[in-house]
């Protein structure tokens, strides 16, 4: 039998790990407060294909995303982060909401930054692996959940249930 999936709800914080960080949704209207921390996307090959991407010497697999360079919007990111990291070009976009991410305690402590996340349609080009990334996957939406991050669970399930992803109950 399946374990429950959590399942963000909107402004709701959500600590992460031993509780030093917290995490939130957004809906797509404003971004919350916060320092822009790039964005990522749900990369759909067909209606049921999603890409993956794995970073060089981590286990789970993750969305393609990454920080804005200087004068980039947030779609701009989007679409150079998913050519540079999935290589693969984004035909179509569409903004999902935002992830606010809270530093609790440490040396980093009041940091607040913020990540949009996309449905992308997208088309993919020849395999290159580039910069830290060790590996692209296709997968199924039916998988994608369990290839994720477990700790961002309810954020990553909320990503996937806003780009149309059934993930269970």
């Amino acid at each position: 039998m399946n374990k429950p999936v959590s399942v963000a709800k909107d402004f709701e914080v959500l600590p992460v790990g031993d509780g030093s960080w917290t995490h939130a949704w957004y809906p797509p209207a404003e971004p919350p407060e916060g320092q822009s921390h790039g964005s990522g996307g749900v990369c759909f090959t067909s209606p049921d294909q999603i890409v993956l991407i794995r970073i060089r010497g981590c286990e789970p697999f993750e969305f393609a995303q990454g920080r804005p360079e200087e004068g980039e919007s947030w779609e701009d990111t989007l679409r150079r982060e998913v050519m540079e990291e999935a290589r693969a070009a984004v035909l179509e976009a569409k903004l999902l909401g935002y992830q606010q991410i809270c530093c609790l305690k440490g040396e980093l402590a009041g940091l607040v930054r913020v990540r949009s996340f996309w449905k992308a349609n997208v088309k993919l080009l020849n395999w290159i692996p580039q910069q830290e990334i060790e590996e692209r996957k296709l997968v199924s939406t039916r998988n994608v959940l369990s290839l994720l991050p477990a700790i961002y669970e309810p954020i990553m399930a909320r990503i996937l249930v806003e780009a149309g992803v059934e993930v269970g109950a």
